[in-house]
């Protein structure tokens, strides 16, 4: 009786610790909300972002919400450049495009998110990968990597695709795992609150699975090719690639598989299709 009434104490400890320490970070995290809202955006960010076409593209408003969450993510992540100094260039790139997939979504997206490594260039991990049954040690070169609670970005690569917009984008492919992640699971399904899951793994999945098929059998991809091989390792990739191409290519996407792009539309609630139409009409 003793023992389990003394175990019961310090269970009792350790609970209210832990409630000490979440309202403490609650209280500092509504503390820093209301002091960012209340500061201008610094015209030294501005300048990185006016270099960025796709911040070109959008209206007034959805840039005001922007600058708002980049503050926001810019103070509460930890930055660590690895064999290099985190420049404020780094950290607005990286911070716009991460928030730009959710200006328009909840704001405690990314809430699981703690760390942020730059590389100068790609970085070599050692890998056990598995081929049928045999499993190997390789090495593996790599542009990013999101691991559910830290990014790790290449900004060489980072930095020559944030400048003009291409078919790949490695921070969006990181920051859409990051989305992935956040119900604890990397299965390239993320939280999604106006939408229906039925509706999302049907056209999804039946997409990938068509995708890997193809790809296994080393077959001619045809309109897959827009996804790509890498798309179809699994579906966590699927859904990184798609979201490339959602914010980077979204006509070609929308032509050739539809349903997918409704799906990244409902999900991200961003129409890229008029933001890179009202994009030419402005430079016409």
């Amino acid at each position: 009786m003793i023992y389990s009434s003394a175990l019961a104490q310090i269970l009792l400890i350790i609970l209210a610790l832990f409630l000490f320490v979440e309202t403490v970070k609650w209280t500092d995290h509504i503390l820093l909300l209301k002091r960012l809202k209340n500061i201008p955006f610094p015209e030294h960010y501005k300048k990185v972002l006016e270099q960025i076409p796709y911040y070109g593209l959008l209206d007034e408003k959805t840039k005001l919400k922007l600058h708002y969450k980049m503050l926001v993510f810019i103070e509460e992540k930890e930055w660590i450049g690895i064999k290099n100094d985190v420049t404020f260039e780094m950290k607005v790139v990286i911070s716009f495009y991460a928030c730009l997939m959710i200006v328009n979504l909840d704001e405690k997206s990314y809430g699981n998110l703690s760390t942020i490594y730059v590389y100068p260039y790609e970085y070599v991990i050692d890998e056990i990968k598995s081929y049928g049954g045999i499993r190997t040690e390789e090495k593996s070169v790599l542009e990013g990597q999101s691991t559910g609670g830290v990014v790790l970005i290449s900004w060489h690569h980072a930095k020559k695709e944030a400048y003009h917009i291409k078919n790949h984008n490695v921070i969006i492919h990181e920051f859409a795992h990051e989305l992935d992640f956040e119900d604890g699971v990397a299965d390239g399904v993320p939280i999604l609150e106006n939408m229906g899951y039925n509706s999302w793994a049907n056209i999804m999945f039946h997409t990938y699975k068509t995708l890997n098929k193809k790809s296994l059998k080393n077959r001619f991809l045809g309109k897959y090719k827009l996804f790509g091989h890498y798309a179809a390792l699994n579906e966590a990739e699927f859904f990184a690639v798609s979201s490339e191409l959602f914010f980077t290519k979204p006509k070609q996407l929308q032509q050739e598989f539809p349903a997918v792009y409704k799906q990244l539309k409902g999900f991200y609630t961003i129409d890229t299709i008029k933001l890179f139409e009202k994009g030419k009409s402005q430079s016409v």
